[in-house]
């Protein structure tokens, strides 16, 4: 830091009040900032959704720029959620969404029923190979 650096910043320390907790980034998210100053300053799942559809209605690829910053929001909100999608190049936008979004609704009930909780399965007392044996304990 030089000392025209310190003397702006004691400057700026001045003229901010105490209790100014507000924040600003360099992070461009879009050309427009829309995504950018929304409450909590997260993007969520829907934007990322109205972003790739407004691309689509464009018909704007994943090799522009403008599919280049998609992805990049995605991967902000992979890493913002803590989510366990992985991006790679055969990945495309879309499938990235329906990842995301799968991960996000948890896993889907299967046909077959599952293990319920205090619904056990009723185990054979004792089989005729095991009666004549004598159990040991582990």
């Amino acid at each position: 830091e030089t000392d025209e650096m310190k003397t702006v910043i004691d400057t700026l320390d001045g003229e901010l009040p105490k209790e100014d907790i507000s924040a600003f980034s360099f992070d461009r998210r879009t050309k427009d900032n829309r995504e950018n100053g929304r409450e909590g300053g997260g993007i969520s799942l829907d934007d990322l959704f109205e972003r790739y559809d407004e691309l689509q209605r464009q018909e704007l690829g994943e090799k522009t720029e403008e599919g280049q910053e998609l992805r990049a929001m995605i991967r902000g909100y992979i890493e913002q959620e803590g989510l366990s999608v992985r991006v790679t190049r055969s990945t495309s936008n879309r499938e990235l969404l329906d990842l995301i979004e799968s991960e996000m609704e948890g896993p889907k009930p299967s046909d077959e029923p599952e293990d319920v909780p205090g619904e056990e399965e009723e185990q054979p007392e004792e089989t005729e190979e095991r009666a004549g044996r004598p159990r040991h304990r582990r």
